[in-house]
């Protein structure tokens, strides 16, 4: 059985293990009831079983956009990698998609709220010219939101079981180990790895969060970003604080500039900022407005525009794009808090929500900011919850555009399953 995330080690504790090895800190989530790590082990598929074509072509009833369905997967966990991280490899022929498809577990016991389980997670490599999957990894050991490409394609990056840090080649299907962490403290999603190749970085929780803590802040925890050196595996901090943090991403075309967010309720806090890999020359981007919410920040492909969905301030309410002086302007309006993307010339723009409305995928397209229909997703991700009340559910799209622009992955499903989809653009 692995160690339940319940049990993290308290400050004094954390401090004195810190103090040992700079091999002993890990990288971390924001996202509460992260259940990768928890429960027994699967009985696993094996590294290198292909899943024959499964594909579903279809043509969206409403826009007329054609759709596929790129895996099968009834009763299992399939789902594309993290909004903040490419899912594609740069030739656009290679998805790389999560799913517990190849152990014996099947869905948590919910798909909305923060309890139940989810367990058996693998890395597999789909071929969009054949519809083939390969498995990647093998022991469901992946934890589900953690995986990044490599720039160049030849490698996934991602935190296994127990806190190690690893990546899989992905014509080989070598595995090498990049640096073993502290087993104790809480792990979690989205590395982000430099178009060198040569820094991976990423954040941990030292400590839960406090019902009123530091500053007395109701979201206060003492949280981490680090840098590791692809080389040799040494981490070293670039941040050690009081305050949540999160999406720490590494900028495209500069390997010493990074993006990170205070990750706490996105209306209360400045939300985005900006940073040096040294820790030095913090600054915001995106300066919100008292009560004014944004979230779910990425970087543009060309490293020089950051985007960011803003409501309650910025008029209209929707997507924005920032360069790194400030200059901002909205490309697609309407969206609260959905999910963004951009493609690789940053002359189209899409978001998988519009005012709470989480069934659809909305487009639009340089100078104009009104959005059309690009298709119905078979789930939506912004629904009633079992209390009745409007929310976020457990399956989010994370939406993504192919490097090549010709069309945008998401994941969708509900009790029944989840898969991972293809719309063309």
């Amino acid at each position: 059985m692995t160690q339940s995330q319940s049990t993290r080690p308290n400050r004094r504790r954390m401090m004195a293990q810190t103090a040992k090895s700079v091999s002993t800190v890990v990288f971390s989530s924001a996202m509460k009831g992260s259940v990768a790590f928890q429960g027994e082990e699967s009985a696993p598929g094996k590294k290198g079983k292909i899943y024959p074509d499964e594909r579903k072509k279809a043509k969206d009833p409403k826009s007329g956009a054609t759709v596929w369905q790129l895996t099968n997967t009834p009763g299992k966990w399939t789902e594309v990698l993290y909004f903040t991280n490419r899912t594609a490899t740069r030739d656009s022929r290679f998805v790389i998609y999560v799913s517990n498809r190849g152990s014996s577990h099947g869905l948590p016991a919910r798909l909305s709220g923060e309890d139940g389980g989810l367990d058996g997670i693998d890395l597999f490599k789909l071929d969009l010219k054949s519809g083939e999957s390969v498995q990647l990894t093998e022991g469901g050991n992946v934890l589900k939101d953690s995986p990044e490409i490599s720039y160049d394609g030849t490698e996934v990056y991602y935190i296994a079981k127990g806190n190690v840090i690893r990546s899989v080649n992905l014509d080989s299907l070598k595995e090498r180990e990049i640096v073993k962490c502290d087993p104790q403290v809480h792990m979690g999603h989205a590395l982000s790895v430099s178009r060198d190749g040569k820094t991976l970085a990423g954040h941990q929780i030292l400590e839960p969060k406090k019902h009123l803590g530091y500053r007395w802040a109701p979201w206060a925890s003492r949280d981490r970003l680090l840098a590791v050196n692809l080389a040799d595996g040494e981490i070293r901090t670039i941040i050690d604080g009081n305050s949540p943090l999160g999406h720490l991403a590494i900028c495209p075309s500069d390997p010493n500039l990074l993006l990170y967010s205070f990750h706490s309720n996105i209306w209360q806090s400045q939300r985005a900022w900006l940073m040096q890999m040294d820790g030095t020359g913090a600054r915001p981007i995106f300066p919100q407005r008292l009560g004014e919410g944004c979230g779910h920040e990425i970087w543009g492909a060309s490293g020089k525009t950051v985007y960011m969905v803003c409501y309650g301030g910025r008029q209209p309410q929707g997507l924005w794009v920032s360069d790194l002086r400030g200059n901002e302007h909205c490309v697609l309006a309407g969206g609260t808090v959905g999910h963004c993307t951009a493609n690789g010339e940053e002359d189209r723009f899409a978001m998988d929500e519009r005012y709470t409305d989480g069934s659809c995928i909305w487009l639009a397209r340089k100078g104009s900011v009104e959005p059309k229909l690009l298709c119905q997703m078979p789930v939506s991700w912004f629904s009633p919850g079992p209390n009745g009340a409007i929310g976020p559910q457990w399956v989010h799209p994370n939406i993504r555009f192919l490097p090549d622009g010709t069309g945008i992955t998401y994941a969708s499903g509900d009790h029944s399953g989840t898969n991972v989809y293809l719309v063309q653009v």
